[in-house]
């Protein structure tokens, strides 16, 4: 029940920006931040189910397999999705122009994130 619920509560916000034409109620820092974390979670269920590698290595580490299924993947990549249409409202839906400016330490994480994916997968 809670996965509809979660899944549908992302469409009351795109609307409303909708039909008052802006975006100003967005969080600009939570947008990036909150796309860097489904990012992760998208790559990680992916890589869990479909990846032959990842799934011995976790059942070496935990004595059974990953306790995922499609459905799981299929709501982490429509919210990734959807938070991607609403990052698009911020700069293509011709709404009144605002502040997309992202703070330093938003920049810091998204960086230090980005930094450590590229290390780790160099040594894996």
């Amino acid at each position: 029940m809670l996965t509809i619920e979660k899944s549908i509560s992302v469409y009351p916000p795109l609307i409303l920006n909708y039909k008052l034409k802006s975006s100003d109620g967005l969080s600009v820092d939570f947008l990036y931040l909150n796309n860097i974390g489904y990012i992760a979670l998208v790559t990680s269920m992916s890589l869990l189910l479909y990846n032959e590698q990842v799934r011995q290595l976790y059942f070496q580490y935990h004595n059974y397999y990953p306790l995922l299924t499609n459905i799981d993947l299929i709501y982490s990549s429509h919210g990734l999705l959807m938070n991607i249409v609403t990052i698009s409202q911020l700069y293509f839906w011709g709404f009144a122009k605002r502040s997309t400016h992202i703070r330093k330490t938003t920049k810091l994480i998204i960086t230090g994130v980005m930094i450590t994916m590229i290390i780790l997968s160099y040594l894996c």
